[in-house]
């Protein structure tokens, strides 16, 4: 829609200003598309979170039916066929008391969310030890690395009532 403000706009110049500012346009559009090109794979690429789809698929095959994972991106609980429980903003031993709460068996975590959205575990991507968690899978995709942590000691396992994620009104 802007483009067509803008071409319309354009159309609007005095002659000898729509030269310029044709080519104006021109380097405005060209530059953010240059400069993103070599960063990817092209102007074609689709940017699906690839990271997160091969944490996933790992989990899948190297974890029992019934685990349960701690994670960003609902691209992991898709791929891995596993319940997810979304990642608190907290300390890593906060992080940990809140999956130990909820039953979490894996921690799955990505570079980019811990530079951008959750400094405070930027740890995990430092060498360990991790208190409650060891390195189970190590990934890298585009210069981005995941990680998988296991919880240890695993979370009890309550056959009769499994853990659950609460909601405000529950009993």
């Amino acid at each position: 829609m802007l483009c067509i403000l803008a071409g319309v706009g354009l159309v609007q110049l005095r002659a000898s200003w729509r030269r310029w500012a044709f080519w104006g346009a021109i380097v405005l559009l060209a530059v953010p598309v240059m400069i993103d090109i070599p960063r990817t794979d092209g102007i074609f690429d689709t940017r699906e979170p690839v990271e997160h789809r091969i944490a996933g698929e790992w989990i899948a095959d190297n974890s029992p039916a019934g685990a349960r994972i701690m994670t960003r991106s609902l691209v992991t609980e898709f791929y891995s066929a596993r319940k997810a429980v979304a990642l608190p903003y907290g300390s890593i031993d906060e992080t940990v008391r809140f999956a130990y709460h909820h039953g979490v068996d894996y921690l799955a975590v990505d570079e980019f969310l811990m530079k951008r959205f959750r400094p405070q575990l930027r740890p995990l991507f430092e060498a360990g030890p991790w208190p409650g968690l060891s390195l189970v899978q190590e990934s890298t995709y585009r210069g981005r690395v995941t990680r998988i942590f296991e919880l240890d000691p695993p979370p009890p396992v309550d056959s009769e009532n499994p853990p659950g994620l609460g909601f405000v009104g529950d009993g």
